[in-house]
């Protein structure tokens, strides 16, 4: 992180984009000095009509001139809707940054499983690929299946980038390609969290649910010339290596994945896990398991940490109550 990144610290709050200039970087955000000056900046509320989002569950991606990039759940023009909530699929929106300020830019509103598109994409962080194209996933949508009893869809993972040919005006939409679409529950269901590139362009992730218990799959997809082909690496089974993966994973150098489970194990408190790849298959090792005496369950897991046993203060990841 350079310095400048350091002064500014970006997140969503309950449907409000805000900005804080802090003076030191803290894992708690708007944390500082008490000594130092701070100030505090609302850059977008939300609104769910037309082409803006409504609820942002995530937070954000930056790009090199500072302009920040996000998801929201639901709103955009997309047909969607569920009872008690405001319309739309959800969106992917851009502020970018100038002199006077922040302008908001809605890219992409989804269109559901009808459209043979994603939906929701509620717990899907997105991230800029070694193409610097955008990439995440939707929590639903897809395919038209009944998933479990849920929304229509089992959800599908994404690419976004400007599209070749577009106009001038900053309200253009951006081209999306829908990578992969889970066709049932077995397959994975409700997939979240961060995606990882690797070195060969495969890409991989979770999925909250699903897979040969329910409880969730690791997953790999491969480019090829005929679409991106899924290879389960693992099902999650609860009284094993927990459950309910729902902050996707990261890579090492080495290529080793990392990333955590919300419940299972021994108490049923969720663990961090790796996986490191052989020629022929995947290597799981149970880095932490979280017991009754924590009270909290992990959610995600920003960088690898060897260290097992340890309390989760020393991993470089979040907690929840």
């Amino acid at each position: 992180m350079t310095r400048a990144e350091q002064h500014r610290l970006i997140a969503t709050s309950r449907g409000v984009l805000v900005a804080a200039a802090v003076g030191v970087f803290a894992l708690t955000i708007f944390a500082a000095s008490a000594a130092q000056a701070q100030s505090f900046q609302v850059i977008h509320n939300f609104t769910g009509t037309g082409e803006d989002g409504a609820n942002p569950y995530q937070g954000l991606a930056i790009d090199r001139a500072g302009n920040l990039y996000g998801t929201t759940r639901m709103g955009g023009t997309g047909s969607c809707s569920q009872q008690g909530y405001a319309p739309g699929c959800g969106t992917v929106f851009k502020l970018k940054k100038t002199s006077s300020g922040w302008t908001y830019q809605p890219l992409y509103s989804f269109g559901g499983a009808y459209a043979n598109d994603g939906a929701y994409p509620q717990y899907g962080a997105i991230i800029f690929g070694p193409d610097g194209a955008l990439y995440g996933t939707t929590s639903q949508g897809g395919v038209l299946v009944d998933c479990n009893g849920s929304l229509p869809g089992c959800g599908a993972v994404f690419k976004l980038q400007p599209s070749p040919t577009r106009p001038v005006s900053a309200l253009a939409p951006w081209d999306e390609t829908v990578l992969y679409r889970f066709p049932s529950s077995y397959y994975g269901h409700f997939p979240g969290g961060m995606v990882a590139f690797d070195p060969a362009g495969n890409l991989y992730g979770t999925t909250e649910n699903g897979g040969i218990y329910g409880q969730g799959i690791l997953y790999q997809l491969m480019p090829s010339p005929g679409g991106w082909i899924l290879n389960t690496i693992h099902s999650f089974f609860p009284q094993n290596d927990g459950e309910v993966p729902i902050g996707g994973v990261t890579i090492d150098p080495a290529g080793n994945l990392w990333g955590t489970t919300w419940a299972g194990e021994l108490d049923n408190d969720g663990t961090v896990f790796e996986f490191s790849p052989s020629p022929s298959n995947w290597t799981e090792n149970i880095v932490h398991i979280f017991g009754l005496r924590l009270r909290r369950r992990p959610t995600k897991l920003s960088l690898p940490c060897t260290q097992s046993g340890k309390h989760p203060s020393a991993l470089t990841g979040q907690v929840r109550d």
